[in-house]
């Protein structure tokens, strides 16, 4: 459902609709992201995590695709699904941000 309501919040907050649950391959294994806004420059990942990604197996898997997307040198955010239902202002700024970057 996090990943519905990010859809709202970028909407809310005037941000391009992004495509949602792309797959990625990366050595072979399927990738799955929550957000993806292509940009003129670069493709800007997002993930959303709720609470099942505190558990420290969902972490290190999380850990492993942040590294993954990484080596590949590209940008992903990720934000706690807090931040979305709660119109978190400093995840907006970083957003925006990440764009702008995206864009430059």
């Amino acid at each position: 459902m996090s990943e519905v309501e990010f859809l709202k919040w970028c909407r809310r907050h005037h941000f391009r609709t992004p495509a949602t649950r792309v797959r990625k391959d990366s050595a072979g294994r399927r990738r799955y992201l929550d957000a993806e806004f292509d940009l003129p420059r670069e493709r800007l990942m997002v993930e959303i995590d709720g609470g099942i990604h505190l558990r420290l197996d969902k972490r290190w898997e999380d850990t492993a695709k942040d590294n993954d997307v990484a080596i590949a040198r590209k940008l992903t955010l990720r934000f706690p699904s807090i931040a979305i239902y709660t119109d978190d202002a400093r995840a907006v700024a970083q957003l925006r941000e990440a764009i702008a970057t995206c864009q430059r």
